[in-house]
């Protein structure tokens, strides 16, 4: 059995060990940023990652198609019965046409690949239809609220600005890492270009990624970016980018002074070059080690201490940090020492790295008292089929039948009938002899 605590499901993780990078000139021109390692949610570099900004573009449809895959699969059709409400001059549109048929996953792409500020009104209509709900920004907000991003409101799910719309950089790590958790929406925003599988839906056949970064022909393109949503804004962009390489995975999150996507881009590579190279170390083989070593305990549980459900515990260090397993310890706290239930006792102990703290480990070994079962035993009896009382236990005394208090004296009383008539028997036998 083994813990991790804290848990943590989407948000940051554990310490980075080695040196981190020096500062690149993007701190200086951000408002906010993250930069975040995607395999455990570590925090690769951060600024004023609390610090609210105002949130548009694909920040938002992120949330909206994330909030309608709890109502709707991506295989699911949607009719448009109507035509779609108008949006205010600039606003990007794909144009769906009245009454036709569009799978869900083509109305996705349209709102994180093609960009279209309309496609997010045609889920919406869905996801009302589906849930029986009125109101879509609300379920947006309760899905934020779900995930703990505490700072963040949603007002309009097209990713146009609105008046009291805002987030933090720390909340949109957290919207990113359950969104790249989810199949449906990573593949669609892995592709450059999508491919529609609604037959005449008036669609185009292939919607081109709206953000060059990702289109292989432009400057800008950097193939080591996997998933990119924007939006501008009066004060700067807001971006957030998925950056793959090898075995590496990191995620950028920035709130940036610049409306020229080409800074932004820039900044964008200059960020991925300086991190891109962090590398994961699986600390769990040497704390089964340590634990196996532990004689805490020894007069109650029956050593050694042992890690049941095996999990990763997956540490992030900076490029170039040499790892020396010989640091890796574990301190167990006596105090914790404590009875699960079921023949178990836990252990708490914490797993430093050197000095430095990288976690709290439950272990767990089985009691001493614990009654070991034998299959092949007979079973114990029930209350209808009580086992026999030995001789040499006391029962409850009962009034003796009148065989069992006399019987002794007819025994005797036989047997001496049966002496006397075979000696009478005898004496006429010698008679007819003589």
């Amino acid at each position: 059995m083994l813990f991790f605590l804290p848990s943590v499901v989407y948000g940051t993780g554990s310490v980075i060990l080695g040196n981190p990078p020096a500062d690149t000139t993007v701190e200086t021109n951000c408002i906010s940023m993250i930069v975040a390692d995607n395999a455990n949610g570590s925090v690769l570099k951060q600024k004023s990652e609390d610090t609210s900004f105002d949130l548009a573009g694909g920040m938002v449809r992120l949330m909206a198609v994330l909030t309608a895959l709890d109502y709707l699969k991506p295989d699911d059709s949607i009719s448009i019965d109507s035509a779609t409400p108008s949006l205010p001059e600039g606003a990007r549109l794909i144009r769906f046409r009245r009454d036709t048929v569009v799978a869900v996953t083509d109305v996705m792409a349209a709102m994180l690949v093609y960009c279209a500020n309309d496609a997010a009104l045609v889920l919406e209509e869905a996801v009302l239809k589906a849930s029986g709900t009125g109101n879509f920004v609300a379920l947006m907000n309760q899905k934020a609220a779900e995930l703990g991003m505490v700072n963040t409101i949603y007002m309009d799910p097209t990713g146009l600005i609105a008046n009291g719309q805002i987030t933090t950089a720390r909340d949109q790590l957290i919207l990113a890492r359950a969104v790249f958790s989810s199949e449906a929406i990573d593949s669609i925003l892995r592709q450059a270009e999508y491919q529609t599988v609604s037959a005449d839906s008036g669609l185009p056949e292939t919607m081109i990624q709206y953000s060059t970064i990702m289109q292989t022909d432009d400057p800008a393109y950097d193939e080591r970016v996997t998933a990119v949503v924007r939006g501008s804004l009066v004060t700067g962009t807001s971006i957030l980018v998925r950056v793959q390489s090898g075995e590496s995975d990191i995620i950028v999150i920035m709130m940036h002074t610049s409306r020229n996507t080409g800074e932004i881009y820039a900044a964008v590579k200059e960020l991925a070059d300086a991190y891109i190279g962090a590398i994961h170390i699986d600390v769990l083989p040497y704390i089964q080690e340590r634990s196996a070593a532990l004689n805490q305990g020894s007069g109650l549980v029956v050593l050694p201490w042992t890690i049941e459900e095996e999990q990763p515990m997956i540490i992030s260090a900076y490029e170039g940090f040499a790892f020396d397993a010989s640091q890796v310890r574990i301190e167990p706290d006596e105090a914790t020492l404590s009875d699960a239930g079921a023949g178990v006792m836990t252990l708490a102990a914490a797993v430093y790295y050197g000095d430095i703290p990288l976690g709290t480990v439950i272990l767990a070994a089985r009691s001493t008292t614990q009654q070991t079962h034998d299959p092949k035993a007979s079973p114990e009896p029930t209350v209808t089929e009580s086992a026999p009382i030995p001789m040499y236990e006391s029962v409850v005394a009962q009034a003796p039948s009148g065989f069992e208090a006399y019987g002794w004296l007819i025994l005797a009383l036989a047997a001496g009938l049966l002496a006397v008539a075979v000696i009478v028997i005898g004496k006429k036998i010698r008679e007819r002899i003589h």
